[in-house]
């Protein structure tokens, strides 16, 4: 466990956004992580806003706290672990 981290920080295992990887499928997939999928890709929640002269967050994604973005615009994820920890976590459902 990370020395930074409390025992009773919710884990990715039990959130509802831990996910499946599922652009290729593999990505990861040897050292046993899956995608969140709170983060969305900052291109896909943002919008240039002339008035403003700045790039800024659509309304959907206004209380978002993280965002993923490569050099490319292309494809990124948040890519993690069973035991990393979020405050963005929502216990999964139970099946």
């Amino acid at each position: 466990m990370n020395p930074t981290s409390s025992p009773d920080t919710p884990r990715c295992a039990t959130c509802r956004f831990w996910q499946e990887n599922e652009f290729y499928g593999w990505e990861g997939r040897d050292i046993e992580t899956r995608h969140c999928a709170y983060a969305p890709e900052l291109w896909e929640a943002t919008t240039w806003s002339r008035e403003a002269d700045k790039q800024v967050l659509l309304p959907e994604h206004k209380d978002v706290l993280a965002f993923v973005q490569d050099g490319s615009s292309y494809k990124a994820a948040l890519l993690t672990k069973a035991d990393f920890g979020c405050v963005a976590h929502q216990p999964a459902e139970a099946s």
